[in-house]
C-alpha cells in the first residue's frame, strides 16, 4: 500500500510520533493521510525513505507571516509548494475537535436525554476504567459568604447540596435506605463545615432530647441539648422511628430558636445545626421498613428533603474496584425492589464482599452464603433463583449454585 504524505506547518504545539520530540508551532512536519500521523522534519525524511510514501513536495520551506483575515475556504490545509508558500489555518487536531463536536451535536439534536446518558455512561466506564473509581472535584465549603474549608476527598453526589443547606443553618431531613452512608455522610458534613457533632437515633421518649434532673439534683445533659447550647452539628438518625410527642418538641425547638430545658430556657446556639434522617418519605410503615411512623405535616414543613441514593462511585471504591461485586449487588438489589422483598442489599454487603474475597481469600461460595443469603428464607429464594440470569459473573454464579443448593 501507497501511503500519501504532505508537508504542513504545525498550528499547534505537538510532538513527533516517531521519536515523541516536541514540534513547536509553525514548524514543518509530514502528515501520513492513511495513518493520520504527523512526523518531526528529521522522522519524516526517514519515513519517506524507508516507507513507500508519496509526497506532495518533499522540499521543506520556510513559514512566512500568517495572513490576516483570509477567506473561510483557505482554511483547507493544502499541500505546501513552491508556488503556495502560505500558512495551513488548520491542522490536523484542529479538523478532527470540529468533526467530533460534529457528530456530538448532530447525535444530541437527534435524540438529547439518550445521548447524553450514552454520553456519560461512556465517560463513566473510561474513567473507572484508569482509576477504579471516578475522581471527585475538590469541594469548596463557604459559610456566611467566606470559604472556611476544602474538601478532596471521596463523598456521596449529594454532599455540595447539604453541606450548603446545612450552612445556610436550613434543617435537612436526609431519606435513604438502610446502610447508604446517612451517618458516615453527615459525619463528613460536621467536619467540613467545622463543627462538633453530636447523635442520636430514634428516640421513644422526651428524656432523650431534654434530660432530666436526678434525685442528687444533677442534671443529665443529651446530647441534643450540648448541640443546641453550645453549638454544633445535631444529626437526629432514624426520625421517623421516633414517638410523634418527642418532634412536637423538635418542632417548637427549630421554630422558636429557644428551647426550655430541665435547667431553664437556652437560646441556640448560632453555630446550631440539625439533619434528620430516616428509611421513608414519612408517610408511615412500608414492607420493607415495617415499624416506621407517620410524620405530620408541621414536622415535615421544617426540613429540606433530600434523597439519598446508592452512590455509584463510593461503591466501586468499597468493592476495591471488583466491578463484579458491584454489579451483582446491583442485580440483587433491582429484583428485590421488583418483588417488595424485605431484604435489603447496601454498601454493607459489598465491602463484606470485598473483604472476605479479595482480601481475605475465602472461598466465593462461603463468602456468598455469609453475606448475600444470610437473611433469605427459602420463599425469598425460590423468588429471586428464576429471575437471576447467569452472565458469567462469578458472583451471581456463586449466588445460583448456593441457591440451587438450599432449595434443591
Amino acid at each position: 500500500m501507497i501511503s500519501e504524505g504532505i508537508w504542513i506547518y504545525s498550528k499547534f504545539p505537538s510532538k513527533c510520533h516517531e521519536c515523541a520530540a516536541k514540534v513547536e508551532k509553525g514548524e514543518t512536519v509530514l502528515y501520513v493521510k492513511d495513518i493520520k500521523k504527523v512526523y518531526c522534519a528529521k522522522c519524516g525524511e526517514e519515513k519517506i525513505k524507508n516507507m513507500t510514501i508519496t509526497v506532495y513536495d518533499a522540499k521543506k520551506v520556510e513559514p512566512k507571516a500568517e495572513p490576516k483575515d483570509e477567506p473561510l475556504q483557505e482554511e483547507i490545509m493544502e499541500p505546501i509548494t513552491e508556488k503556495k508558500k502560505r500558512k495551513s489555518r488548520a491542522d490536523v487536531s484542529e479538523l478532527a475537535e470540529t468533526m467530533m463536536g460534529a457528530i456530538v451535536r448532530a447525535a444530541i439534536d437527534s435524540n438529547h436525554d439518550a445521548a447524553l446518558v450514552k454520553i456519560k455512561e461512556s465517560i463513566e466506564a473510561d474513567l473507572i476504567a484508569t482509576y477504579g473509581h471516578i475522581p471527585k472535584r475538590i469541594i469548596e465549603i463557604h459559610s456566611d459568604g467566606k470559604k472556611i474549608n476544602t474538601v478532596n476527598g471521596t463523598v456521596h453526589e449529594k454532599f455540595e447540596d447539604v453541606a450548603m443547606l446545612v450552612s445556610a443553618a436550613v434543617p435537612v431531613f436526609i431519606v435513604g435506605e438502610a446502610g447508604s452512608g446517612k451517618n458516615h455522610l453527615c459525619k463528613q458534613i460536621a467536619d467540613a463545615l467545622k463543627l462538633e457533632f453530636y447523635f442520636s437515633n430514634a428516640i421513644t421518649n422526651e428524656y432523650k432530647i431534654t434530660g432530666f434532673i436526678d434525685a442528687n439534683g444533677h442534671y443529665h445533659e443529651t446530647q441534643f441539648y450540648k448541640a443546641f447550647v453550645e453549638g454544633g452539628l445535631f444529626f437526629f438518625d432514624e426520625i421517623d422511628a421516633s414517638v410523634p410527642e418527642v418532634l412536637v418538641l423538635l418542632n417548637a425547638a427549630i421554630e422558636n430558636g429557644y428551647f426550655n430545658f430541665p435547667t431553664g430556657k437556652f437560646n441556640a446556639h448560632p453555630n446550631f445545626r440539625i439533619i434528620a434522617a430516616g428509611n421513608t418519605f414519612g408517610n408511615g410503615a412500608t414492607l420493607q421498613y415495617v415499624g416506621r411512623y407517620q410524620l405530620d405535616a408541621a414536622s415535615l414543613d421544617r426540613f429540606a428533603v433530600i434523597e439519598l441514593s446508592y452512590d455509584k462511585n463510593i461503591e466501586q471504591i468499597i468493592a476495591g474496584g471488583d466491578n463484579e461485586i458491584v454489579e451483582a449487588v446491583h442485580i440483587l438489589r433491582d429484583i428485590i425492589r421488583e418483588t417488595n422483598l424485605r431484604l435489603v442489599m447496601s454498601y454493607r454487603a459489598i465491602n463484606q464482599l470485598n473483604k472476605l474475597v479479595n482480601i481475605q481469600k475465602m472461598h466465593i461460595n462461603k463468602a456468598v452464603q455469609y453475606v448475600l443469603i444470610k437473611g433469605m428464607s427459602v420463599d425469598d429464594m425460590n423468588i429471586i433463583k428464576p429471575r437471576l440470569k447467569p452472565t458469567g459473573n462469578k458472583y451471581i454464579t456463586a449466588l445460583l449454585s448456593q441457591m440451587k443448593n438450599k432449595t434443591g
